[in-house]
């Protein structure tokens, strides 16, 4: 009888490694990072307020140079830190595909590898009755945070950071963007603001 249990004891103790082993792979399946769906930006005056602010920041130490370096440094950040209207995000643990309105999706592994991306860029004019579109291509570099995806954008004229959250209830995208780095061939003074999505599907 007890040459029996210790076969038992010893067959247990065989498959005790097997069965942790498939424990934290289900515990680590459980706990992979996603962040799926289709937001949309409903405008409120308080983060308009707040991007401005950081825009006005970023710029301080810009010169003025005839008065046109603030300004002109200003009006391209404006432009560019718009808010898109939608994102659509399809990203998980080792892949990264972010949908920003009309632009082709910024697509890459999450291993903070950079990809180009070109982005279009509505500069507010108007040419032959039709908006004028300004095209410029970043380096995209994205990667996870803890549950934070980070996706960093670079070209010759500055840089950015925006980093991605979901609340718990998965229903609002909050949004922090960092602008940095150059713009007009000057430093900036970095500068965050946030912005929040409503999950539509």
């Amino acid at each position: 009888m007890s040459i029996t249990l210790n076969r038992v004891f010893r067959g247990a103790a065989c498959l005790l490694p097997l069965v942790m082993a498939l424990l934290l792979g289900t515990s680590t399946t459980a706990q992979a990072r996603t962040i799926r769906g289709t937001f949309k930006y409903a405008p409120e005056q308080e983060e308009l307020q707040e991007l401005d602010r950081a825009i006005i920041n970023a710029t301080k130490p810009l010169p003025d140079l005839l008065g046109k370096g603030k300004r002109e440094a200003r009006r391209e950040l404006r432009m560019l830190e718009k808010p898109y209207n939608r994102m659509i995000l399809n990203c998980s643990d080792e892949r990264v595909e972010v949908t920003f309105d009309d632009n082709a999706p910024v697509r890459s592994r999450a291993d903070n590898d950079p990809v180009l991306w070109t982005r279009r860029i509505d500069t507010g004019k108007v040419k032959n009755g039709k908006p004028v579109i300004a095209e410029r291509t970043f380096r995209v570099r994205s990667r996870w945070e803890g549950e934070t995806l980070v996706q960093e954008f670079a070209e010759d004229r500055g840089k950015g950071v925006r980093k991605y959250s979901l609340s718990p209830d998965g229903k609002t995208l909050n949004v922090a963007v960092t602008i940095s780095g150059g713009a007009l061939g000057f430093n900036l003074a970095p500068k965050t603001f946030k912005l929040t999505y409503s999950r539509q599907e």
